[in-house]
């Protein structure tokens, strides 16, 4: 497959994604607030917002283990922008999401809509705000989809975890679910591009496949050790590709 054809692909890949994302946010905005902000109504848009996402993209996902059936925090490595279609897909939740997404067309609407928390990293007061905000849709009986390592990367394995949302696990004893999202067809490493450029380069592919995994549940031990085991999990399954 040509250069050429990729990028028009990819350009039109991202046309239809623009038109779904404007779509969902006109038929489903109205309907949360008409239902009093329902979680339901929530989890029901992230659900076919990412369905119909990797249907445009024709993204194939292999899921290996149980998705969970209870109140959870689960944490995905992160590589990419198609990690948030695929987590809302086939786990639909509560999501934190950096601030900047608060800043994007069209996407600035979905933080209600989808009950997106979002942090600023660079800011101490705004990773607090962020951690009550998931402390407090875990009391509220929710669950909610975090990114431990913080930023997307593109190393075999994870780097580094931080320790906030652990502490909270700890504090609510939230079960913490490891999930692994790996690219089987190609490297998918966002690195230091742009949004568009990456699309433009990654989204040009006919077909993208993946595994999806859903780890043993962690809720035994403080926030170190909960972290520990976490990264435990998540590398161990990651290094099986190596």
């Amino acid at each position: 497959m040509g250069t050429v054809f990729r990028s028009f692909l990819a350009l039109i890949r991202l046309f239809f994604i623009a038109i779904h994302t404007t779509l969902t946010v006109l038929i489903f905005l109205p309907c949360l607030y008409l239902s009093g902000k329902s979680r339901k109504v929530s989890y029901t848009t992230a659900f076919y917002w990412g369905r119909i996402a990797l249907f445009i993209l024709n993204i194939h996902v292999k899921v290996l283990g149980d998705k969970p059936k209870e109140k959870v925090l689960l944490m995905p490595n992160h590589q990419t922008f198609l990690d948030i279609f695929l987590v809302l897909a086939y786990f639909p939740s509560s999501i934190v999401a950096k601030k900047e997404i608060g800043d994007w067309p069209v996407l600035k609407y979905t933080i209600a809509l989808g009950r997106i928390i979002l942090v600023d990293r660079k800011s101490l007061r705004g990773t607090i705000h962020a951690m009550h905000a998931i402390d407090n849709e875990i009391k509220g009986g929710g669950s909610v989809i975090l990114f431990p390592e913080g930023t997307t990367y593109c190393g075999p394995l994870t780097k580094s975890f931080k320790a906030g949302s652990f502490k909270i696990a700890e504090e609510t004893k939230t079960p913490i679910v490891p999930m692994v999202i790996k690219y089987v067809s190609r490297d998918m490493g966002w690195g230091d591009e742009t949004f568009i450029k990456h699309f433009m380069h990654k989204m040009g592919y006919w077909r993208t496949n993946v595994d999806l995994w859903f780890g043993t549940p962690v809720s035994n031990g403080d926030h170190k050790e909960l972290l520990s085991q976490t990264k435990e999990a998540i590398d161990g399954q990651l290094s099986k590709y190596l």
